[in-house]
């Protein structure tokens, strides 16, 4: 069996790596995202990973829809020892070249205000794959970029997506028969603002999603040694989006969000 670990950038992926960490779970170093086009050595994956002229493109960019080539992404799949980490959009197409190569997929999602609290803190780091963003992204104030990404819209020419579009490019991952859907704020514990018996539940369920066996005793464990220390690691706590945001920009994200599918089915609320 293989392992696909899912999220929206800023979600909590490293959260989970951290339960397979210590769970004895390998990662395999292989991502699917916009970065498997952008960043370093652009051109290099763009030519090797994007579709020949005959071929149906995959798109797995969340915040930058990527096109890459279904074989290429076939043998990307079916060479990993240990678990493939991204930040993938769903398609019919993904989610097939996925179970054709035994992979089952945990989507982790994240209140979308908390995650643009972050995103608006992350984006203009030097490590922001696309540097253009990253560089008009810096010319703005911290509650400018958080309603700036919460809408999208032009920034000095380049159009970059609102949070809305993302999270509908996301939403197929609820309905797929082979993902396990986890709340951030489900597997983050008391420590993060959230609940220890429903972190507990979450650890528990993940495993037996994985078919990993753990007894009670290496459950503790794990979930007693969880939180904190990700390499992405800065507040934890499940509602600091709340007091970081201004009363006109937590007004905007509501509007724009509340609407969202995956906003209402996962119940997150902006007051």
């Amino acid at each position: 069996m293989n392992i696909f670990v899912n999220s929206i950038p800023k979600s909590g992926t490293n959260l989970l790596q951290k339960l397979f960490d210590l769970s004895g779970v390998q990662y395999s170093g292989k991502s699917i995202a916009a970065s498997s086009a952008f960043g370093n050595y652009s051109y290099i994956k763009r030519w090797m990973r994007q579709p020949g002229i005959n071929e149906i493109p995959v798109v797995i960019g969340l915040d930058v829809p990527v096109s890459v080539s279904p074989l290429w992404l076939k043998k990307y799949l079916s060479e990993p020892k240990g678990y493939v980490t991204g930040h993938a959009q769903y398609s019919n197409d993904l989610s097939y070249i996925l179970k054709l190569e035994n992979y089952k997929t945990i989507q982790i999602f994240r209140h979308p205000a908390a995650v643009l609290n972050s995103w608006a803190n992350y984006i203009i780091q030097p490590v922001y794959y696309w540097q253009d963003v990253r560089k008009r992204m810096e010319k703005l104030h911290f509650q400018e970029r958080l309603a700036f990404l919460a809408t999208g819209g032009v920034l000095d020419g380049i159009i970059y997506p609102g949070m809305a579009e993302i999270l509908s490019r996301a939403e197929g991952w609820l309905k797929d028969e082979d993902t396990l859907v986890v709340r951030f704020e489900d597997l983050v514990g008391c420590q993060g603002g959230g609940n220890d018996e429903i972190q507990r539940s979450t650890i528990a369920a993940i495993l037996n999603f994985l078919e990993i066996e753990k007894n009670d005793g290496e459950i503790n464990e794990i979930q007693s040694s969880l939180f904190g220390g990700t390499i992405t690691f800065r507040e934890g706590q499940i509602n600091a989006w709340q007091s970081r945001a201004d009363a006109v920009t937590l007004k905007l994200m509501k509007d724009a969000l509340s609407d969202a599918k995956i906003v209402k089915q996962l119940d997150y609320h902006f007051d």
